[in-house]
C-alpha cells in the first residue's frame, strides 16, 4: 500500500501572536483564556473563512493560517486588526488582547492538519518584527499586493533575522488603528552565510521595529508630537577598505553623526578558533562568532564589521594593529573554543588596535548539555561584557579629550562616564554636557535618553529645588517622546519611552512595550536595567530581580544606584529584607551621597529590627538631604509605582527607622 504523500504548494501564510501573553495570563488566567477564545470564535475564524483561508494551528497565544491569495491574506489581516482595535476600545488597557501579524508568500508543506516549511518560518519572523496591533509583510507579498491595496505601505528595508541565512525585505501595512506613525530608515546588513546548525533551533524573537504610540501619553507631549519626516543621519566616514566592504553589504552599522572612523567604536569580531582537534566541531565556534556579531550590531553605538569580512580572516595569523589600520577598527575581539567530552572552555579577549594592548580577557567554562543553549549563553555573556567594557573605555577616552573639540557623541560618552560616579557635582556637569550635545545635534538620540536618566537621578536625590516641581515629569516625558519621534526603532529610545509610561500610570503598556524591546537584546545591560525598573514599578518583582542579577553578572561594576533600585527595592517589597539590605548597603558604601541607596538601606535595616544602625543611617541621610520626609518620599514613589501598597510598605520601613513624617 502506497504511503500518503504530503502536499507541497505555494501559499500566503499568516502568523499571529498575542502581545504580552505571559503577563496577561499571570494577571488573570481564566479571564484571558476566555477572552482569547471569544476573539478566535467571534472575530478571527469568521474573517479568515470570509476570504477562503484555513486555520492550521492555534497555540495558546496565537494562530497559523494559510490563504491561496496574498491579497486575501493582507485584507484579512487588516480586518482582524481593525476589529480587534474596536473590541479593545471597550476593555481595560491592562486586559486588552493585541495581536502582531506577519505575512509571507512561500513554499509550504501541508502535513494533515499542520503547515510547515521555510515560508512559515519567515512569516513567524515577520510577526515578531511587527508592532503591537500592526502587520508586517515580506517583499514577496508586497510584489503581489502593492497596486491592489487601499492602505498605506511603508518600506522598512532589509532586516536581519536569526536562523534565516539571508536578509528579509519587510514592509509595514498601515491600518487606521496602527500605532506606528513614522517611517523607519532601512539598515544595511550583510548577506550572511548559514552555519551548519541553521534550522535546528528556535531563537528569541527579533526585536520589534517600531514604537507603540499611546494616545493617552501623546497628550503630555509638546510640539514635536507631529515632527517633520525623518531623514537618516549621514553615514560614518569610512576608510577605503571599509567603503569596499560597505559596497559589498558587509558592514553592520547603526547610524552615527559624521566623524572620522578612528574616533568611533568600530569593532571587528574575528572568527573564534576551534581548538578541539576535530574539524567537524568548527560549526560551534563559527556559530558563536555569528551570534556575537549579530548581537553586538543590535546594540546602539557600535559599528560592527559584518560576518563576510570577519570570516576572511578565519584560520589566519592576525596582527591587531595591522588589521586596525586596514579596516579602521579601534577594537578587535578574538577567542578560542575547546571541547573535551562534555566540557567546553572558551577564552576571549578584547584588544585595542591602536596600542595592541588587551583591555579585557575572560575564560568561560561550561558543561555541554544542550549545545545550542550553551552557544546562546556564551554569545550573550560575551556580548554583554564586551559592550560594557567598550562603553566604559570610550567614556574614559572622552573624559581625557579636550572639551572644546567634543562633538555630540563624545559629549554623550563623557556624560555617561560622569553619571556613573553618582557624584552630585559631576552629574550636574553631565547634564550640561548632554544639553550641549543636543544643541550641537538635535537628532542625536543617545543624548536624549541619557538626559532622561540624569533628570530622574536629580529628582530621586533631591539635589535641586527645580526637581521637586511637577514640571519634571513633563520634561522627562518630553525627552522620551522626542527620542522615539526621531528613531522609532531604536531599542534604547523605546525602552526609555516604556519607562516614561510608568510616570503616567500606563504600567500594562509599559510592560508590554519593554517585553518587546528586550526579547532579543538580552545582553545589553542598559536595556536590562530599564526593563527591571519597569517590571519593579509594575509589581513584577521576581522578573525585576532576575534581570538585575543578570546585569550584575555581565557588569559587576554597574552604577551603584542600580543596586538600590530596582534590585534592593524589589527584594524589599517581596519581604526579603536581609538580601535587600545587603545590596542597598553595597550601594551606600560605593555612593555615600546617593539618597536612593540610603532610603532602601534604612527601610531594610528597620524591617530587620536593626533600629540603632538604621537611625545612624537616618542621621547621615538627613545631613545630606535636609527636609526629607516620609510623606514627600511616598509622593515621589507614588508617581511611578502601580500599587499603593508598595508605597505604604516602603514608608513603613522609613517610619520605623525614625525618618520625619
Amino acid at each position: 500500500m502506497e504511503e500518503a504523500r504530503d502536499t507541497r504548494k505555494l501559499a500566503a501564510i499568516m502568523v499571529a501572536d498575542v502581545v504580552g501573553y505571559s503577563r496577561l495570563v499571570a494577571a488573570n488566567e481564566s479571564g484571558t483564556l476566555a477572552r482569547l477564545r471569544a476573539c478566535l470564535s467571534d472575530l478571527i475564524h469568521p474573517a479568515i473563512a470570509e476570504r477562503t483561508g484555513r486555520i492550521f494551528k492555534t497555540t495558546g497565544d496565537g494562530f497559523l493560517a494559510s490563504f491561496d491569495s496574498a491579497i486575501d491574506a493582507v485584507e484579512c489581516a487588516v480586518v482582524i486588526q481593525r476589529r480587534m482595535a474596536e473590541r479593545a476600545a471597550h476593555e481595560s488597557p491592562d486586559e486588552r488582547i493585541v495581536f502582531r501579524i506577519g505575512i509571507n508568500v512561500g513554499d509550504v508543506v501541508v502535513e494533515g492538519d499542520d503547515l510547515q516549511g521555510g515560508g512559515v518560518n519567515v512569516a513567524a519572523r515577520l510577526e515578531a518584527a511587527a508592532t503591537p496591533g500592526g502587520i508586517t509583510i515580506s517583499g514577496t507579498v508586497y510584489d503581489h499586493v502593492r497596486d491592489r491595496l487601499q492602505h498605506p505601505i511603508e518600506d522598512l528595508g532589509e532586516i536581519s533575522v536569526k536562523n534565516i541565512p539571508y536578509p528579509i525585505h519587510a514592509y509595514r501595512v498601515h491600518t487606521s488603528n496602527d500605532p506606528a506613525a513614522r517611517p523607519v530608515a532601512p539598515r544595511r546588513i550583510a548577506p550572511g552565510t548559514p552555519s551548519q546548525r541553521r534550522g535546528l533551533r528556535v531563537s528569541p524573537a527579533l526585536i520589534g521595529l517600531a514604537l507603540v504610540a499611546m494616545a493617552g501619553v501623546l497628550a503630555f507631549w509638546r510640539p514635536w508630537a507631529t515632527p517633520p519626516d525623518l531623514v537618516a543621519a549621514p553615514d560614518t566616514e569610512l576608510t577605503p577598505a571599509q567603503q569596499a566592504a560597505a559596497a559589498a553589504g558587509q558592514i553592520l552599522s547603526p547610524r552615527l553623526p559624521r566623524a572620522p572612523a578612528s574616533e568611533r567604536n568600530m569593532l571587528l569580531v574575528l572568527p573564534f578558533t576551534n581548538q578541539s582537534g576535530d574539524p567537524e566541531q568548527s560549526y560551534f565556534s563559527d556559530g558563536v562568532t555569528e551570534d556575537v556579531i549579530n548581537s553586538l550590531a543590535r546594540i546602539a553605538g557600535f559599528t560592527v564589521i559584518a560576518r563576510n569580512t570577519a570570516f576572511t580572516y578565519k584560520g589566519k595569523a592576525v596582527n591587531a594593529q595591522t588589521v586596525g589600520q586596514e579596516l579602521g577598527v579601534r577594537y578587535l575581539l578574538e577567542g578560542s573554543i575547546q571541547k573535551q567530552g562534555d566540557r567546553l572552555r572558551l577564552n576571549a579577549q578584547l584588544v585595542d588596535t591602536t596600542s595592541g594592548n588587551t583591555v579585557w580577557a575572560e575564560r568561560f567554562d561550561r558543561r555541554m548539555a544542550d549545545v545550542f543553549v550553551v552557544q546562546d549563553e556564551l554569545a550573550d555573556r560575551i556580548v554583554g561584557t564586551v559592550a560594557t567594557q567598550l562603553r566604559r573605555r570610550e567614556g574614559q577616552r572622552a573624559l581625557a579629550a579636550n572639551p572644546e573639540t567634543l562633538d555630540a557623541l563624545d559629549l554623550t560618552l563623557r556624560a555617561r562616564q560622569l553619571r556613573g560616579t553618582s557624584n552630585r557635582d559631576e552629574i550636574i556637569e553631565a547634564r550640561r554636557m548632554l544639553e550641549r550635545a543636543i544643541a550641537l545635534d538635535p537628532r542625536f538620540v543617545p543624548a536624549y535618553t541619557l538626559l532622561y536618566g540624569v533628570m530622574n537621578q536629580f529628582f530621586i536625590n533631591r539635589w535641586t529645588a527645580e526637581f521637586n516641581s511637577p514640571a519634571t515629569t513633563q520634561a522627562m516625558l518630553d525627552l522620551a517622546g522626542k527620542a522615539v519621534s526621531i528613531a522609532p526603532s531604536d531599542p534604547m529610545a523605546r525602552a526609555t519611552y516604556a519607562e516614561s509610561l510608568t510616570l503616567v500610570g500606563q504600567h500594562g503598556t509599559a510592560v508590554a512595550q519593554m517585553e518587546s524591546v528586550v526579547s532579543s537584546t538580552s545582553a545589553d545591560t542598559d536595556l536590562l536595567r530599564l526593563a527591571a525598573t519597569v517590571f519593579a514599578r509594575a509589581g513584577e518583582f521576581e522578573r525585576s530581580v532576575a534581570m538585575m542579577k543578570r546585569v550584575l553578572q555581565l557588569d559587576p561594576a554597574t552604577t551603584p544606584g542600580n543596586l538600590a533600585s530596582p534590585l534592593a527595592s524589589s527584594l524589599y517589597l517581596q519581604g526579603k529584607y536581609a538580601e535587600a539590605a545587603d545590596y542597598a548597603g553595597q550601594c551606600v558604601r560605593r555612593a555615600p551621597s546617593n539618597i536612593l541607596c540610603r532610603r532602601w538601606y534604612i527601610a531594610s535595616l528597620a524591617q530587620l529590627g536593626k533600629l540603632e544602625e538604621a537611625r545612624r543611617e537616618v542621621a547621615e541621610m538627613m545631613a545630606l538631604s535636609p527636609g526629607l520626609t516620609v510623606s514627600e518620599q511616598s509622593q515621589r514613589m507614588a508617581r511611578s509605582y502601580r500599587d499603593p501598597e508598595h508605597v505604604r510598605h516602603h514608608a513603613e520601613g522609613l517610619r520605623k527607622a525614625g525618618v520625619p513624617e
